[in-house]
Order: structure tokens, then sequence, then C-alpha cells
């Protein structure tokens, strides 16, 4: 699961919009959780705006910045309202 990081200054953030992927789509009774949504400028920590994996053992997240970019940090946030213990192994 990632969501952006409301509060968080951000000099130029260089994911913002771009292709995005996960090894997996979670999806329950209110939606589904692209990958999209970790970088789709909306900073809220709520769910229903974050990208979320299924429950597998390895799961990912990548971005295609689109050009070899140097990257100072980089920012991951648990959801406000958390389900089902994600983001407790984060690495």
């Amino acid at each position: 699961m990632f969501c952006a990081v409301a509060g968080v200054s951000i000099t130029y953030n260089a994911a913002l919009y771009r292709p995005s992927y996960q090894s997996s789509v979670y999806a329950d009774s209110h939606g589904i959780y692209p990958a999209y949504r970790a970088n789709d400028g909306i900073r809220s920590t709520r769910s229903l705006y974050c990208a979320i994996t299924g429950r597998e053992t390895n799961p990912w997240w990548a971005v295609d910045l689109g050009r070899p970019t140097t990257v100072s940090r980089v920012s991951v946030a648990n959801m406000e309202d958390p389900c089902c213990g994600m983001l407790q192994s984060l690495k």
C-alpha cells in the first residue's frame, strides 16, 4: 500500500502522473486500488486514495520516471485507516 504524504514539503515530484505499476491490485467492496493512486497528486493517506497490492509474499510498486533521474528522497506512508496490518514489514 502506498500513499502520497500529506504535509511533506516536496521540491519536485518526478513521479507525479508518471506511469506506475504494482505486483497485484487489491479490491474490496469500496473499489479497486491501482498503482496510479500512489502518484496521482492526491495527498491523502485515507485508503480510498492509496495504491494497495493484494496479499502476497513479495509485493512491489514501481514508477517509470521517463528518464534517468537522481532521487534524493522517497516518502512512503501508511494509511490513516489501515486495514489488515498493511505495511507492517515495509523495507
